[in-house]
This record gives C-alpha cells, structure tokens and sequence, in this order.
C-alpha cells in the first residue's frame, strides 16, 4: 500500500501466495510485478513455478525462458530450464540449460547427473557414459550413478561391460528392481552373439 509500484513487494507476495498453492492469486499477483518491471527475472522465475505445479509445462518453460533472458541470469533459472526441457522433450535445450547452469555456477553432483540424463535422452550416449563414469568413481554407492551408467552402456549393446554395474546397482536394494532383468538380457544377448 505504502508502494504500490514497487515490483519486489508482489513478487514475494506471490511467493508466499504460491506456498499456500492459491495458484491463480499467485497468478495475478506475479504478472503485476512483471507489469511493472518486465524484464524481473525472479517474477518470471517464480510464475514458473506457479504453472509448473500445475502440471502446465509449456506455460513453465515460458517464463523460465524469460526468467534466464530476464535479470535472473543464474544457475537457479538455467537448471529449471533444463529440467522442464526434459519433461517437454526439448533434449538439446534441456543440454544447452544445463551447461549454462554450470558456467554460472558450481557443478554440482545433481546438476552433472541431470547433464548426463539430458545427453542420454537425446542420445548422445558417449557424453552420458562419461558423466556417468565420473559420477560413479567419486559416489561409489550412489545407485543413481550406477545403474544409469549399466543402461548406457546396455542401450550401447555394451552388454558384458554393462553386467557388473547393473549386479552392483541390484545389490544396493530393492530401489533398482530392474538391474537383474537387465542383467538377464545382457546374458540372452551376450550368449545370442556367440
């Protein structure tokens, strides 16, 4: 009220309306703070957010677009990107978001592994294998690692270098259900070969 053209105030409005998941007060009160600085990135950002837990993908990339071109320029904005690139099927964008996110901040475990997914699922399997061997050898027990790098090289028809590590993922627990069907059809191909 004291403000009333003060974008900062109706971004952390819609935050905390966001947080009580009243979506379309959210809504509102988010695009007025875009209305009056256009290019807020946080606004954007945070618009994003609104739309994503609404299962509305497209609408969420959109803003998170213009959040990353907006004055939010960091790893946060770009490693959103990336992850609704992967749920839209955008691979090579979901790639390109997640590299800037890197370069914009630290590469973390999860951003490296959510690279390593993106270049799978566009099927660039060789920089995915490398992400993921680099992942394994300093997270040993980490089955996330180990069992994408076993589906790798499995999509590789690497299947004797693929068994090992889906044996290893399977003895980490019931999380990896289908490392030992995987590690039968490794047998069924490796023995069709031969």
């Amino acid at each position: 009220r004291i403000f009333p053209s003060y974008p900062e105030a109706y971004n952390n409005l819609g935050t905390l309306i966001l947080k009580k998941k009243e979506y379309e007060k959210a809504e509102e009160t988010l695009k007025l703070a875009i209305s009056l600085r256009p290019h807020y990135g946080k606004a954007h950002f945070n618009l994003g957010r609104v739309y994503l837990e609404q299962k509305e993908n497209e609408k969420a990339w959109n803003e998170f677009v213009l959040a990353t071109k907006g004055d939010l320029d960091t790893s946060e904005g770009f490693f959103a990107l990336g992850q609704i690139g992967i749920q839209l099927k955008r691979y090579d964008e979901a790639i390109n978001a997640f590299k800037n996110a890197a370069q914009r901040g630290n590469m973390t475990p999860q951003l490296e592994f959510c690279l390593a997914n993106a270049y799978y699922l566009a099927g660039s399997l060789d920089d995915a294998e490398g992400i993921y061997r680099s992942l394994n050898r300093r997270f040993p027990k980490d089955g996330r690692f180990i069992y994408n790098l076993a589906e790798t090289l499995y999509t590789k028809n690497e299947f004797e270098k693929a068994v090992p590590h889906f044996k290893a993922a399977g003895k980490l627990g019931s999380e990896f259900p289908t490392a030992f069907t995987r590690i039968a059809n490794c047998v069924e191909r490796i023995e069709g070969k031969e």
